[in-house]
């Protein structure tokens, strides 16, 4: 009994001692650093807290020192809380005893910038070799006289993603990946991924983002908007592009920002985004408006041969463009007609399917209102139109202006109408006057107008 708690005490001891030298292995001054950062280091002083963090002060600055809080799951790693106007962040990493590396972060967590720190000269210059952060000295000649024309060598960029759903997200982040069937996050089927298609094959793809959408850096990676009724869009973008070197920027851009899919709430919690790029009539889960874009342009910007073709996700106003992306080959070479027949019975589906919005609320008499008020927009606009019906399309709200004054009873209808050409609905906004004294009128006015569809004219009788 005595030796085993004899024993027990010596683990014990042994296992403190060790805890102790990994809380405190990165303590102490950091005098030589690589200098390569456009974040200015210095000498470097860092000190471990009671609460596993570390402060680092930035000795020859006039930095205020850093806090760096220990990375869930991993083991001599650090990061700072987000710095500056841009977000960016600084992830500091222990390489061996003496060492670090800094890592300088965008929002996006791209690496921008490295930086070693060392407490001794020739373990700095080792390690700065190890890293590929001197040049040989064939390097240095070459660039002297020219010969990589006056541009540095493209590095990949590097990523360090926020909970990647797997070993094949973390090694594929900032990449769009194509597939030939929907695939299944965490559970990709490497057959089915694909780097060429022809015309009529479908393209699936997931995006494999570093941080997730709702968070900062990943609201640039979707498109988001208001519209005029003060309802919000969101949905994911994307901008495609040929690659041909010879090509004139015009001649490359095939879209610079389609939607292909809407994202619901729980969506922009997620580190990805499964998607179709380009549908097909039997097979179309993209956004409807996108599919018909995409059809139309492809066929309009391809000629008759293999393109090989670049995808980038894209935010509101294009911000974001460029990060996550992936390139794949498409093969036109049957002709491009064969595009446009495709992308007509892609349209032709799209519109049979589509139903008309189910309504809020039923009531006959401000149906009837709405359409009166209806008839006589559309008459002074000169619109050949035959309204319906009204579709109420929400509830009662107060509307006011900026300043908070009460403007009237506002409330939303779709009108469905027909003409010789076409038959769909338009979303109009009508309003009841407020009059003081907690008084509204009686009648209805029209009031603004927003988004349109187009049904089958089978639908409005």
């Amino acid at each position: 009994m005595k030796s085993y708690i004899f024993l027990s005490l010596i683990l014990s001891f042994f296992s403190f001692f060790s805890t102790s030298k990994a809380q405190n292995s990165l303590d102490g001054l950091y005098p030589h650093n690589s200098n390569l950062s456009n974040f200015c280091y210095g000498k470097v002083e860092i000190s471990s807290r009671k609460n596993g963090s570390l402060k680092v002060n930035f000795l020859e600055t006039n930095k205020e020192p850093y806090a760096f809080i220990p990375v869930e799951g991993s083991v001599g790693v650090f990061e700072s809380n987000p710095i500056g106007n841009h977000g960016d962040i600084l992830r500091m990493e222990e390489l061996e005893k003496d060492a670090l590396i800094v890592y300088e972060l965008d929002p996006y967590r791209r690496v921008t910038a490295k930086t070693i720190l060392s407490k001794d000269k020739k373990l700095l210059k080792k390690l700065m070799k190890e890293h590929n952060m001197i040049m040989s000295l064939a390097e240095e000649i070459a660039l002297l006289k020219g010969k990589n024309n006056g541009k540095e060598e493209e590095k990949p960029v590097q990523f360090f993603p926020m909970n990647p759903t797997s070993d094949f997200h973390a090694k594929n982040v900032g990449k769009i990946v194509f597939f030939s069937e929907k695939p299944t996050i965490g559970q990709e089927d490497p057959t089915k991924i694909k780097t060429k298609f022809k015309v009529g094959e479908p393209v699936w793809a997931i995006a494999y983002l570093p941080v997730a959408l709702n968070t900062q850096g990943g609201e640039d990676l979707y498109n988001h908007f208001t519209n005029n009724f003060g309802r919000s869009f969101k949905y994911a973008a994307v901008g495609i592009y040929k690659t041909e070197e010879d090509l004139l920027e015009d001649e490359r851009r095939i879209v610079r920002v389609c939607s292909v899919k809407a994202l619901k709430d729980e969506d922009l919690t997620k580190n990805y985004i499964v998607f179709q790029v380009i549908p097909t009539p039997t097979e179309n889960e993209m956004d409807e408006d996108g599919a018909s874009f995409i059809g139309q342009q492809m066929s309009k910007m391809l000629e008759n041969y293999e393109h090989e073709l670049m995808v980038t996700l894209t935010g509101k106003e294009g911000t974001g463009s460029g990060i996550i992306s992936g390139n794949f080959f498409y093969d036109a070479s049957e002709g491009t007609e064969q595009l446009k027949n495709m992308n007509e019975e892609i349209e032709k589906a799209q519109l049979a399917r589509k139903r008309l919005p189910t309504p809020v609320f039923r009531d006959a008499d401000l149906e009837a209102s709405m359409i009166q008020q209806i008839e006589l927009f559309a008459h002074a606009k000169g619109w050949d139109n035959k309204w319906v019906k009204a579709i109420i399309a929400s509830d009662w709200t107060i509307l006011k202006d900026d300043m908070g004054n009460i403007k009237g009873r506002y409330i939303e209808a779709y009108c469905v109408y027909k003409n010789d050409k076409e038959c769909g609905y338009i979303n109009f906004g009508f309003i009841k006057d407020y009059l003081g004294d907690g008084r509204y009128n009686d009648s209805i006015r029209q009031h603004d107008i927003g988004e349109r569809g187009a049904v089958t004219c089978d639908k409005v009788e």
